[in-house]
């Protein structure tokens, strides 16, 4: 009777029937709700190595994760998934020391692309992909559209650098550059209380004539049109503060 009494919970255990999860999908819907998903954005996560778990298990969960991807892609004639999958898979390789194995897939990956004419994936994957492509460009791989993603990648880069600079020269403080003068900078303090030129000329011991003309140079310097405009520039490149 002790050994029924102590069998009979345990096997009640097993055979018992577990609950459904609340996110359970029938087998008849499930390549349906994965093609719903297959045009939809990916979001890439980028973070440092060993960030986490260690840099090996994380690549190795990456790996199976890719392969299991590609295999699914592959099996429902999914171009886009497929050379989506098969680029990070080559920048997989290549952080782990494995060229070749990144070369090939990379190849297969541009051989897919290349029909569609797709180039903003590559793009989105930064200067490693960069520069597995220029390795792929100097290997007997190449071809004519690993230049045409080059070029796009030299392009994109140098419309960054120009948009760098023009922000650059926007924000940059002219005291640095245009040499505003003690007066012109007494002047935008008194600017920002809203003082008419004969009030600052009362204010400074100068007549509002010569107001008018440190005025004018401010504007010039600040590269605005008003007194209103001047004070907002002012203040947003930290040149003034108000009081």
């Amino acid at each position: 009777m002790a050994a029924n009494s102590t069998i009979i919970p345990l096997i009640r255990t097993k055979l018992h029937r577990p609950p459904v999860p609340f996110d359970y999908v029938q087998r008849t819907r499930l390549l349906e709700r994965l093609n719903e998903r297959l045009y939809r954005p990916l979001t890439l996560v980028s973070t440092p190595a060993g960030y986490g778990k260690s840099t090996t298990n994380s690549r190795q969960q990456a790996a199976d994760l890719l392969s299991r991807l590609n295999d699914f892609y592959g099996s429902i004639h999914n171009t886009w998934g497929l050379f989506n999958g098969l680029a990070l898979q080559a920048l997989l390789h290549a952080a782990a020391g494995e060229q070749a194995k990144a070369l090939t897939a990379l190849n297969e990956a541009v051989t897919l692309a290349r029909p569609g004419k797709f180039i903003r994936p590559f793009l989105d994957l930064g200067p490693s992909m960069f520069d597995l492509l220029t390795l792929l460009s100097r290997s007997d791989m190449a071809t004519n559209y690993v230049g045409k993603l080059l070029s796009a990648f030299r392009k994109e880069g140098a419309d960054r650098i120009d948009s760098a600079a023009a922000a650059s020269r926007q924000t940059k403080s002219p005291a640095l550059d245009e040499n505003l003068t003690k007066r012109e900078r007494e002047i935008l303090v008194l600017l920002t209380r809203g003082l008419p030129n004969k009030r600052i000329a009362e204010e400074l011991f100068i007549s509002p004539e010569t107001v008018r003309r440190h005025n004018s140079n401010i504007y010039s310097k600040l590269n605005v049109h008003d007194r209103h405009a001047s004070v907002q520039r002012a203040l947003a490149i930290g040149l003034i503060h108000r009081s």
